[in-house]
């Protein structure tokens, strides 16, 4: 599960994403993320492989063209994800806030002096250093 969610979630695909909110062809693609064509193809290739993307030929008065555009599992999927990182965010800044707490309890407790405090401090900021 984490290996495709890493899959899913590279920065690049997450670019490609965000700019298939609107129908674009590779071309354009690889033009807005400064990428090769072929490395926009094979990261629209594994989008496509989950179902986050879907592909159509675009027929007008020109050259048929092919384009991509999110589709409506692609957006359930993200979205889903930006709720679980929103959630896990939220967690997290819960749990940091109740360590901080023990802290000051501690020293308004006399139970450590006003170094200690602010190692404990410190220790506990850098190891949520993620959530503040």
């Amino acid at each position: 599960m984490i290996g495709l969610l890493s899959v899913l979630t590279s920065k690049t695909k997450l670019e490609i994403v965000n700019i298939l909110k609107d129908p674009e062809t590779p071309e354009n693609i690889a033009i807005k993320l400064k990428i090769t064509r072929q490395g926009v193809d094979n990261h629209l290739k594994e989008l496509l492989k989950y179902g986050i993307v879907e592909r159509y030929w675009l027929l007008d008065s020109k050259k048929p063209r092919l384009e991509y555009k999110l589709s409506s599992l692609g957006t359930y999927f993200y979205k889903r994800c930006d709720e679980l990182i929103n959630d896990y965010r939220n967690k997290g800044t819960e749990i940091l806030n109740e360590k901080l707490k023990e802290n000051d309890l501690k020293l308004l407790n006399n139970e450590i002096d006003l170094n200690e405090y602010n190692k404990n401090s410190d220790n506990i900021k850098k190891e949520f250093e993620w959530f503040i």
